[in-house]
């Protein structure tokens, strides 16, 4: 074990791996009392926005992070017309949080952002467009069917 000096109170720390870059350099006790790095100084901290390893590749802001208050409230109240029970947090698809600074208010229950060019990584205003969620499917299906139609036509001209 390799051992250093706690950086707030000198107390000597014995350690595994002080080399690690997410290690804070406090002792047990100085840790807990300013030892939980969050935001920009935190090791893993990646600007507020991430992938969502749930989704289909869909960038997600933290809405905590936006310094416009009034873009932060409508993004807060997107969220909250667009999720129920106790599913809120404070995370937005970065898609909805441009569209709700294109349209300047909060997207309604039912309006759904869509991505002209299938694109999910780009989130240009003029590559998004509000539409509601029966038409959103209903577009989602026929781009299905035009694609199964298309690997049909592959095969068959494959198999000429």
């Amino acid at each position: 074990m390799e051992t250093a000096k706690c950086k707030k109170c000198g107390k000597k720390i014995r350690a595994q791996r002080l080399n690690r870059p997410h290690f804070s350099g406090l002792c047990r006790k100085c840790w807990r009392k300013y030892g939980t790095i969050k935001g920009e100084k935190h090791w893993s901290f990646t600007g507020g926005r991430y992938k969502r390893k749930t989704r289909e590749d869909y960038w997600m802001i933290n809405v905590n992070i936006i310094k416009d208050e009034k873009l932060k409230k409508m993004a807060k109240q997107t969220i909250q017309n667009r999720c129920w029970g106790k599913k809120r947090s404070g995370t937005i698809y970065e898609h909805i949080l441009v569209m709700i600074k294109k349209l300047g208010r909060p997207l309604k229950k039912g309006e759904e952002v869509h991505h002209l060019d299938g694109n999910k990584e780009n989130n240009n205003p003029n590559n998004l467009i509000l539409i509601d969620r029966k038409n959103h499917i209903q577009k989602y299906w026929n781009l299905i069917k035009e694609n199964e139609e298309l690997k049909r036509e592959i095969q068959r001209l494959k198999s000429q």
